[in-house]
């Protein structure tokens, strides 16, 4: 469980669930799902990552990693989207998603597990996909001020992208070649039951669908994962999906994604040219 010891005195005496996060993250999305479905009320603090709010001394503050979303408890801090889920499951009880029998545990937390490996992937993606001519007007200031964080990961993920190429051909590639790779293991699994994790609707699916949803805003193909695509749409349908996701995400941000994607798709450099 990533529980973290924040730094700042006011967050350590807040009451209650407060989240901190932003309308399009991802990961953000899991964990409003996750509170959503679980019927979990909550404390909203958005963060706006186009003004790097996140890195901010008062966000650095509470956490170190500057990123969102950061669950905080009764004074108690979390971070890393995929634990706050298993978190949220752990501390409130109706309804209870960790299946009963042992294998099926064991395939829900490798479904975690594989989510949040690939964000790394999704990240690229989305930069490349579908933020690139607003991101890269912002990458020298995003340099500038991430700077104290000293995350080489980061820095170099910034410096490719905001280099005079951007992100390498074989960088891309890569990043696709896992969206597949998990795509695959998702078909094989729909392929057996309706859901990731067998009869009904669980963490594994909470954890997931944020991810098939940014794939497709990229224009990612669904037409060799037809039981992906199945799920995805009929997800869709959930109130929580579109209270936790669809109800979030400020509507010119959207447009200008689609508008974008489309541009690249029609260019022949869209997300389907890279395999």
């Amino acid at each position: 469980m990533a529980e973290i010891e924040t730094k700042r005195d006011d967050i350590r005496q807040l009451r209650g669930v407060h989240l901190f996060h932003n309308d399009m993250s991802n990961c953000s999305q899991r964990v409003r799902l996750a509170l959503c479905v679980k019927g979990v009320a909550y404390e909203s603090h958005p963060i706006d990552l186009q003004k790097h709010e996140n890195l901010t001394p008062e966000f650095r503050a509470l956490n170190p990693k500057a990123v969102v979303p950061v669950l905080v408890h009764d004074g108690r801090t979390y971070i890393e989207s995929n634990d706050i889920v298993a978190y949220v499951e752990d501390m409130f009880d109706d309804p209870l998603f960790w299946p009963d029998d042992a294998e099926r545990r064991a395939i829900t937390q490798d479904l975690l597990a594989r989510s949040a490996d690939l964000q790394s992937s999704l990240k690229l993606l989305t930069y490349e996909f579908l933020l690139k001519p607003v991101a890269k007007r912002n990458a020298a200031k995003v340099q500038a001020k991430q700077a104290p964080i000293k995350d080489t990961a980061r820095e170099r993920f910034i410096r490719d992208f905001a280099s005079r190429d951007g992100f390498s051909f074989a960088q891309i590639t890569a990043a696709t070649t896992a969206v597949k790779a998990a795509f695959d293991h998702l078909e094989d699994l729909l392929s057996q039951s309706p859901f990731l994790k067998g009869a009904d609707f669980g963490l594994a699916d909470i954890s997931w669908l944020p991810n098939v949803h940014r794939a497709l805003a990229m224009k990612y193909p669904l037409a060799g994962f037809p039981k992906v695509a199945e799920w995805y749409q009929s997800a869709r349908k959930r109130r929580c999906f579109r209270e936790a996701i669809i109800d979030f995400e400020p509507a010119p941000v959207v447009l200008f994604m689609k508008a974008y994607a489309a541009y690249r798709a029609l260019r022949g450099t869209g997300i389907s040219a890279f395999k």
